[in-house]
Order: structure tokens, then sequence, then C-alpha cells
């Protein structure tokens, strides 16, 4: 498990950590976000909504989305949409959109640091996936689900991600 005790010095070291897992379906509350700053806003929406409903403990994942909101595998994206899994789904959720992650096999590799370097050691993360692909001769499955899940740190300036990849 991940040790928050001294943030600065641990980030330092951006993780790096491999890993296969299994996400099982959860029920997620959807927040999205276009360009410009579509993460800004995606966060910003969910944030606010967090203020009204106060849904508890969640788990917070993302990823890239097209203009029409479908996953997007292009660098050069034009939204952003949360994934907010609450362990308890509230009865009403707003205006907001019901959704869910679905289950599946991913290789997963834990990053982390300040978030004004995040472009680089996220880009490192992605490769580390892909070197894990390879060492293992694992198949990524065909039209991949991927997933950013965004970790609380103790620290706001810095921040902890478990980058996903589906695989078969």
């Amino acid at each position: 498990m991940f040790n928050f005790g001294d943030t600065t010095s641990e980030f330092k070291q951006n993780i790096m950590e491999t890993s296969i897992r299994e996400l099982t379906e959860m029920k997620a509350i959807i927040f999205e976000g276009f360009a410009p700053e579509c993460e800004n806003k995606a966060f910003g929406k969910m944030a606010e909504w967090r203020k009204k409903f106060k849904p508890g403990n969640c788990r917070t994942f993302g990823h890239n989305i097209d203009a029409d909101g479908n996953l997007s595998y292009d660098p050069e994206h034009v939204g952003y949409k949360i994934f907010l899994c609450p362990e308890k789904m509230p009865e009403k959720i707003g205006d907001t959109k019901p959704g869910f992650i679905k289950p599946g096999k991913f290789v997963v590799v834990r990053i982390g640091g300040k978030i004004e370097e995040a472009g680089q050691w996220v880009m490192e993360g992605w490769a580390n996936v892909n070197k894990m692909i390879a060492k293992k001769k694992l198949k990524v499955k065909d039209k991949a689900c991927w997933y950013e899940e965004h970790i609380t740190t103790p620290d706001p300036g810095y921040i902890l991600l478990d980058l996903y990849l589906e695989i078969d």
C-alpha cells in the first residue's frame, strides 16, 4: 500500500508500480467537460455536485472523450469524462447522468507527482503499461477501455493516479 508519510520524497520517484487487476462493474455518476480545459470543467462539475449530494466515500475514474462523449484514444481529445463511483449510490443524483464502469481485466501502473509535471510522468506511466504488456506477452483487448483512477492525496500540489488498460 502507498505510504503518504513523506509525500514529496515518495512522489519524486513517480512510483511506476505495475500490476494486473480485475475491475468489477461499478455504478457511477457521470460528469463531462469539453475544451478548453476539459478536465478542469469535469472536475469542477463533480466538486459542485459532491457539495450538494455528499455521497461519502467514492472512487473516481476518468478518460478522454470525443465530441460525442465516447471514449477517445486520441491525445488531441476534446473532452474528459469522470465516473464517480460511490460505495453506496445516492437515491437522487440531480441532473447528472448515471453510468457505470465496465468489468474487465487491466494492466495497471501507479504514478504520482507534482501536478505541474504531470504530462511527463503520465506519458512514462503509459510507456510502463506497454512494457509490461510486451514483457508478459499480454494482449490488449480489441477496442480496449482505459481509465485514470484519481486517488486522493494529502498534499493538494500532488496527484496520484492508477492508469488502467484493458487486456484479454
